[in-house]
């Protein structure tokens, strides 16, 4: 379809008679030597809404307020931005003025219409629609044939590979007095021995064998088989074992087969083993493309089908897993588009993915030949993985790592540990160089904390700092919480004091306080207006409930704001909802705050007390860190007599 010599037709002309909302109009035009049937929609504009143009192979649709060019159909599930029409197929049918449609039709169809206008080129789209899916599926299914077609049979040699690695043979064994029966499951044969000494001359003619028993082995005289003895008593019937191998072969013109063949070894009493090999898949790489066309095989329609280039695994096939003793005639790739792959270095190197999903992710990243070539295995699984290169644009190795080129060693050390490389690459991205004794620890901390705190520290400081804090990722978040709180509060993040808190939890509370005061301020002022009992009653509640000791003070709440306060600093429900400031201002419970004498206006532990039964207490995100000093003073503090004379509720 000639599209720009479409987009030079002047646009028709439609006036919209009354009763209607729309009009059509179109014409049967020779463009580029194809009747081609133009159909215009308008809306009351000058200009219409689309064009659709059909001839006798392609459809389109010319979205005119956007100057492009649309082949979805008019009845598809992006119908109303095909049509620029925000209602039903049906309310622009019952409002459409067909024009000149069904005359243009006609013409162009040679059979009358018998539909509105809609319908008209619906039925003409979905023709061409389903004999280009008809073509389509049949150049597909030719495809998958002629490509199924130039594969090899398995070869005996694969075969032979094959019942190496699935040599377990057994050899059944039946005791009467001093006769045995042997019975070999590999090729099926049975015999008769005997167990004891020969003692008369004649039966030095005899075949004589040690006791057969489990846990030993023997071999077996006619196929000359190891086996395992294994006793006649306990047979239950033919028994199978299944593996799965990978078939390499080179193809013509550099082109490599890789396939998933399903093994399964059949072994029955009195007969000679059965071995079936079904190709479960065949992934061919061609030289050049940047994906593999993956045939997977189907058994329900017993043929193969074309799979997603990233799909690896669905009901009967899967690619996510390769025992690399499972992999036959390896050597075959230095003669395919794959022989730069690396794959033979890579399970040199121990690496567990699939090969299929690593010559998949070759193809497409060359880099993972040097990679498993430095032996950086886990850092080319990664890769794998995530489907995505790890390198770096640069000429030299450490620039493609984008770590510092003394890292270089240490980092094929590892094996290429991509949690390393990614501690390298902050390394290099602060300007800083760490101590090799250093690194160690800065592996056991988080790296979102690490990083935001090298901002405005070094490493070394900041794991001394971590350390002498108590170590643990609940630690390393508050500290990193912190930091970010006093930067965006506006403090000088160059002052020593700022960054390195005597009292790290303390100084965490303060500056959530600080925060949350500023957030909370409007909600406050309407929970102290809505809620004044709760400042009126503060002295009086103070006489009961005030009490000091150990290290310790308890009070109750002063005022609404300041439960708000509490709630928000220590990360729980009593500031978040009305429940604890209403029961606190009826008197059915009360908010009790207890602080450190060291440090009395900073949150730390909350208290809900009713008469002298407390009924919950929580710290810090309704934890109890502190319990074991807590709960012992909370006990002494009932126990006191102006307590004990509330009495319980």
């Amino acid at each position: 379809m000639k599209y720009k010599e479409i987009e030079k037709i002047p646009y028709f002309t439609a006036i919209i008679p009354e009763g209607y909302k729309y009009a059509a109009m179109a014409a049967v035009m020779n463009v580029g030597g194809k009747d081609t049937l133009i159909v215009e929609l308008y809306d009351g504009g000058t200009v219409p809404k689309i064009r659709v143009c059909i001839d006798d192979v392609k459809y389109a649709t010319y979205i005119v307020a956007d100057s492009k060019w649309v082949s979805a159909l008019i009845y598809d599930w992006e119908y109303s931005k095909v049509i620029g029409i925000d209602e039903t197929a049906h309310d622009v049918n019952q409002n459409i003025h067909a024009g000149n449609m069904r005359t243009e039709y006609e013409k162009f169809t040679h059979k009358k219409p018998d539909a509105s206008v809609l319908w008209m080129i619906k039925e003409l789209e979905e023709k061409l629609h389903d004999k280009k899916c008809r073509k389509s599926a049949k150049d597909k299914t030719a495809h998958i044939r002629a490509s199924v077609e130039m594969i090899p049979p398995l070869s005996d040699g694969f075969k032979k590979f094959v019942q190496r690695r699935m040599g377990d043979n057994y050899m059944f064994y039946l005791r009467k007095h001093n006769i045995a029966f042997l019975t070999c499951t590999k090729c099926g044969n049975r015999d008769k021995y005997y167990t004891d000494m020969p003692e008369r001359i004649e039966d030095y003619a005899k075949s004589y064998i040690e006791t057969p028993a489990k846990g030993k082995r023997c071999t077996c005289r006619f196929c000359k088989a190891d086996a395992d003895y294994m006793q006649e008593g306990r047979y239950r019937g033919p028994w199978t074992d299944t593996s799965e191998f990978y078939n390499i072969t080179a193809l013509e013109n550099d082109m490599c087969l890789i396939q998933l063949v399903n093994v399964k070894k059949t072994y029955a009493l009195g007969e000679a083993e059965e071995w079936e090999y079904s190709v479960r898949a065949n992934v061919i790489y061609s030289p050049g493309a940047r994906r593999s066309e993956k045939f997977y095989y189907r058994p329900n329609s017993k043929s193969f089908s074309t799979a997603n280039a990233k799909q690896y695994s669905d009901e009967y096939v899967n690619f996510y897993n390769t025992n690399v003793r499972h992999i036959y005639n390896i050597e075959a790739l230095s003669s395919t588009c794959l022989k730069y792959s690396g794959i033979r270095e890579y399970y040199k190197g121990k690496g567990k993915e699939s090969i299929v999903r690593y010559a998949d992710t070759y193809i497409r990243f060359p880099e993972m030949e040097l990679l498993v070539k430095k032996g950086l295995v886990l850092l080319a699984e990664e890769t794998i993985k995530k489907r995505k290169t790890q390198m770096k644009p640069g000429k030299t190795v450490y620039e493609r790592l984008g770590i510092r080129q003394s890292r270089v060693a240490q980092f094929v050390e590892s094996k290429g540990n991509p949690e390393l490389l990614e501690l390298f690459r902050l390394e290099a991205a602060t300007g800083q160089q760490w101590a090799d004794e250093l690194i160690p620890d800065i592996r056991k901390l988080g790296f979102r904390e690490l990083s935001y705190a090298l901002r405005y520290m070094t490493a070394a400081r900041y794991v001394k700092y971590i350390t002498e804090n108590g170590k643990g990722q609940g630690q390393q978040n508050r500290y990193y919480d912190y930091l970010r709180m006093k930067a965006a509060a506006g403090y000088d993040m160059t002052d020593s004091i700022v960054l390195f808190p005597k009292d790290l939890a303390e100084a965490h509370a303060r500056i959530t306080l600080e925060i949350n005061e500023k957030k909370n301020e409007e909600r406050m002022i309407k929970k102290n207006e809505e809620f004044p009992e709760i400042e009126q009653s503060y002295q009086k509640l103070c006489r009961k409930y005030e009490y000091k000791k150990d290290g310790y003070i308890i009070r109750p709440a002063s005022s609404a704001a300041e439960i708000i306060r509490e709630g928000t600093t220590l990360h729980h429900c009593v500031g978040a909802s009305d429940t604890y400031m209403s029961r606190h201002a009826k008197g059915t419970s009360y908010i009790l705050l207890l602080r450190k004498v060291s440090a009395p206006d900073v949150p730390y532990c909350t208290v809900e007390i009713a008469g002298n039964r407390i009924k919950q207490w929580y710290q810090a995100y309704d934890n109890k860190p502190d319990a074991g000093s807590i709960q012992p003073w909370l006990d002494k503090y009932l126990s006191t007599s102006k307590l004990r004379a509330l009495g319980s509720r």
